[in-house]
């Protein structure tokens, strides 16, 4: 139980909470069952997502860019918000959480 806190603690440290708000509202619509994959998807990809994110910082504004970008690029911030949408698990509303 301290590391389900401990792992909470640390997304809220680790994400930027636009990111943490996109995934819990994605995971508790329609498509709720799809996030772990999407997520997962985000973990595989994260680093080459943020650095097309970077490239693009200039014509975004880098103050947008900076937070996601960063995170994407942060294996154990990815892991963490990896591990919130797991703990979550199905929702009501969603093919498993009917």
């Amino acid at each position: 139980m301290a590391a389900n806190n401990q792992g909470r603690e640390g997304i809220d440290a680790a994400c930027p909470s636009s990111l943490v708000l996109w995934v819990d509202n994605l995971q508790s619509g329609p498509l709720g069952d799809i996030t772990i994959l999407l997520v997962r998807g985000l973990q595989l990809w994260g680093f080459l997502i943020g650095q097309i994110l970077w490239m693009a910082a200039p014509l975004i504004g880098e103050e947008r860019v900076s937070a996601i970008a960063t995170t994407l690029e942060d294996d154990e911030a990815m892991d963490a918000l990896y591990a919130r949408v797991v703990d979550r698990g199905a929702v009501k509303g969603s093919v498993q959480g009917r």
